[in-house]
C-alpha cells in the first residue's frame, strides 16, 4: 500500500470519527478547516470510483488533485510550531518584502555587470536555440 493511500485512510477514518463524536453537528458543519479536511479526501475517491469512465472525465479528476494541498490546513492544526511560523512571517512581511527588493536588485545588478563584462562575444548557439 502506498503513503498516499495510508494518508487518505487515516485522514478520512480521522474525519468520520470526528462528525461521529461530535456534540454539535452543526458547528461542525461551520467549520471552516472540516470543508478543507474534506476536500482533501474527496478527489482520490472520486478517481477511484471513475476508473471506468472516458479518459476526459478522469483528466477532471486529476485536476481535483491538486486539492491535496489542503492537507496541510489539516496538518498544521497539529502543530504549534506552524502557527508560529505563520504568525512570525505575518509579524516580519515588511523585513522580507525589502529582502526580496534587495535581493532582486542585487541579481539584475550583477547579471548586468557579468553580461557587460563578457563583452560583445557572440552569444551560444545553444542558448539561442532554447530561446526560439
Amino acid at each position: 500500500m502506498s503513503v498516499e493511500r495510508v494518508s487518505i485512510i487515516w485522514f478520512t477514518l480521522d474525519f468520520i470519527m470526528r462528525i461521529v463524536t461530535c456534540p454539535d453537528k452543526n458547528q461542525f458543519v461551520k467549520s471552516l478547516l472540516n470543508w478543507f479536511d474534506l476536500l482533501a479526501v474527496i478527489p482520490f475517491y472520486l478517481e477511484l470510483m471513475a476508473h471506468h469512465l472516458n479518459p476526459p472525465f478522469i483528466m477532471v479528476l486529476r485536476l481535483f488533485r491538486a486539492l491535496r494541498i489542503v492537507r496541510i490546513f489539516k496538518i498544521s492544526r497539529y502543530f504549534q510550531g506552524l502557527f508560529a511560523l505563520g504568525y512570525a512571517l505575518r509579524q516580519s512581511a515588511g523585513e522580507l518584502l525589502i529582502l526580496t527588493m534587495t535581493l532582486i536588485t542585487f541579481v539584475a545588478l550583477y547579471s548586468s555587470l557579468m553580461f557587460f563584462s563578457e563583452g560583445c562575444a557572440e552569444p551560444c548557439p545553444a542558448v539561442m536555440a532554447t530561446l526560439r
